[in-house]
């Protein structure tokens, strides 16, 4: 058996890691998703209530490789579907891909073909049994059952947010790409609504993220699974930032997601780091950057991000790390390398369709 998980573009790598940590398996890299093999349903399960860089996880049925919708309907006329259409279960398709093309005409015609070939359950659009999914990727399609459900990119705990939050997905991938084992002293300093600190500390304290949303999960229609509580761990994980609003915001959405007494938060201007941290006290920085906008002054800018390098030369260790978002990244780079800071790691990541630059320094 298959599984197929979704994520944003770019941090394949990081799924794969979730997959393998909680499932232990290998698996084969898209763009924009990971395929693996499975011992048993119960591993979809498990990857849907834990995982912290996907967005949807599906079993596969079938796969095939088309060249035009009219191929891909012709196809799925002979799929693996009626085992899970059984008569008194009622069922809905959907389709979901990165591209760019409209999928709400395929949804209505492959909802047809299986309805054509002869199923015996029913359509129900609102909260049907089964969810029949079509992922697309390129020329390629995947069929198979949603185990999930909900968009697993979200977070019941994002309850107070900020314009340039990023997803929650993005932020733990950011804590993964910085080595952090849970050990490890990690700060973002500019935190806005807490995701980057919040992610950490889920993932260091083996708390599920859908530990409070788990009755939404789909796979709950049709099997039990029997859902892991959370643990407890002592960490070092702080939050900071300038504005109040933001720091009382993932204050609160921390308390939300149950994790609140795990994180320190703390407001202040990042020039004052150096007062607050000993030389070489911090082990990793994890951070989604201001933005240089129309509105923002490109000197005020610039003041922030050589600022931040400055503090950051003094307060992290010698084998400390930096990983970062940015959507200004020759400025952040040639900022970093002036206080003998390297890229070890670059790489475009998505959100939706926008394209984030991920940075990764050591010295």
């Amino acid at each position: 058996m298959k599984g197929l998980a979704v994520c944003n573009k770019g941090i394949e790598d990081v799924t794969a890691l979730d997959v393998h940590e909680l499932i232990s398996q290998k698996s084969e890299s898209g763009a924009g998703f990971v395929t693996f093999e499975i011992a048993s349903h119960a591993d979809l399960c498990k990857l849907s209530y834990w995982g912290q860089c996907v967005s949807k996880v599906m079993l596969v049925l079938d796969e095939y490789s088309f060249d035009s919708f009219d191929e891909l309907s012709e196809k799925i006329k002979k799929n693996s579907v009626e085992t899970w259409l059984t008569p008194g279960r009622t069922f809905r398709v959907d389709v979901s891909t990165h591209d760019e093309v409209s999928t709400q005409d395929l949804r209505e015609i492959i909802g047809g073909v299986l309805v054509d070939a002869g199923t015996k359950a029913e359509v129900k659009l609102a909260n049907p049994d089964v969810l029949v999914h079509i992922f697309l990727s390129g020329k390629k399609a995947f069929l198979g059952i949603d185990f999930s459900g909900i968009d697993l990119s979200k977070r019941v705990y994002r309850v107070y947010s900020n314009p340039r939050g990023i997803k929650s997905t993005l932020a733990y991938a950011l804590v993964r790409l910085t080595g952090y084992t849970g050990k490890e002293t990690l700060v973002d300093p500019f935190c806005l609504v807490g995701s980057i600190p919040i992610e950490a500390a889920l993932w260091a304290c083996k708390h599920p993220a859908r530990f409070f949303n788990r009755e939404e999960l789909a796979f709950l229609k049709f099997m039990t699974y029997e859902f892991e509580k959370p643990s407890e761990k002592e960490t070092t994980i702080i939050a900071i930032d300038s504005q109040f609003r933001n720091v009382d915001s993932a204050k609160k959405n921390a308390k939300i997601a149950g994790v609140h007494k795990f994180i320190q938060f703390s407001r202040q201007d990042v020039e004052w780091l150096d007062v607050k941290y000993t030389e070489g006290e911090l082990g990793l920085i994890a951070t989604c950057l201001p933005t240089l906008t129309k509105e923002a002054h490109t000197q005020v800018y610039l003041k922030i991000i050589k600022e931040f390098f400055h503090q950051a030369e003094y307060v992290l260790a010698k084998k400390g790390k930096i990983a970062l978002l940015t959507k200004n990244p020759d400025v952040v780079k040639k900022e970093a390398a002036a206080k003998g800071f390297k890229v070890s790691e670059e790489r475009k990541v998505w959100q939706g369709k926008e394209e984030i630059s991920l940075l990764v320094f050591g010295r």
